[in-house]
């Protein structure tokens, strides 16, 4: 329970739902969100360019501004590119960054699942704890 929270909720999609529309200056709807009291930012959304671009440097230049504000950020949707597959957001340096890993399950099943190593993780753990 969080007595007083406040939430403030924003829609970027376009009308047929066909990607984001943000203002130029992208950090302006987490800037309005502070305005009328959250501290917190979620997004889902993000580009695939991996790259600190002027967008990333407004993210954090908010986030500098105002240190008692939170923006997280998708890693990504990009994952299975492999390396680099991270969006501009995501390179901002005063962000939280959230995504998931998986392998494919070929590697889940022989490497993942194989008692053997976790016989030898048990061992490790066993002597180190």
């Amino acid at each position: 329970i969080a007595p007083g929270a406040r939430i403030v909720f924003s829609d970027a999609s376009t009308r047929k739902g066909l990607g984001v529309w943000l203002p130029p200056d992208s950090s302006a709807p987490m800037q309005w969100a502070y305005e009328l009291g959250a501290r917190i930012h979620t997004n889902s959304w993000g580009d695939s360019s991996n790259r600190y671009n002027y967008d990333s440097s407004l993210y954090d230049e908010l986030i500098y501004e105002k240190q008692d504000m939170l923006i997280l950020f998708a890693a990504g949707n990009d994952g299975d590119s492999g390396y680099g597959s991270l969006g501009s957001q995501a390179n901002a340096k005063n962000v939280l960054v959230v995504g998931a890993a998986s392998q494919p399950i070929s590697y889940e099943l022989s490497h993942a699942l194989n008692v053997t190593y976790l016989a030898h993780r048990y061992e490790i753990y066993r002597t180190l704890c």
